[in-house]
């Protein structure tokens, strides 16, 4: 916002990051311009969770885009905070295979079906 680049602002930036990969690859701040972009940011908006995300993924961008650049998190936190996520990603994901089969069980045995419910998004800005 000011063309100063520190680590502070590389860490902003790997937020957004973040919410691209999460997004699975769509332009933050889609239809702004640069003005309204940086209008945007000195309201003190953010990008909103994109579909699907974990709430930890989510509170981890929402600590990179912290309004004192002092506060944001330093990439050694960050790796281990990634670290945090895979290995509850991986346990979700084990928890969806094992839910889809007792789920095909069921179905075989005449059972109702379960369908397992994603971890959404739901954070409010302060990272709550």
């Amino acid at each position: 916002m000011h063309n100063k680049y520190t680590i502070e602002s590389d860490v902003w930036a790997f937020g957004v990051l973040l919410w691209e990969v999460f997004s699975m690859g769509l332009q933050p701040y889609y239809g702004l311009s640069h003005e309204e972009v940086v209008q945007y940011l000195k309201d003190g908006k953010v990008l909103a969770c994109p579909d699907n995300t974990p709430k930890s993924a989510y509170r981890l961008m929402l600590s990179c885009w912290h309004p004192q650049a002092a506060n944001r998190p330093s990439f050694r936190t960050l790796y281990r905070e990634l670290e945090t996520i895979e290995r509850e990603l991986v346990l979700i994901q084990r928890h969806f295979r094992s839910q889809k089969s007792v789920a095909s069980m069921a179905s075989i045995a005449g059972g109702g079906t379960v369908t397992p419910q994603p971890s959404s998004c739901a954070v409010n800005q302060s990272g709550v």
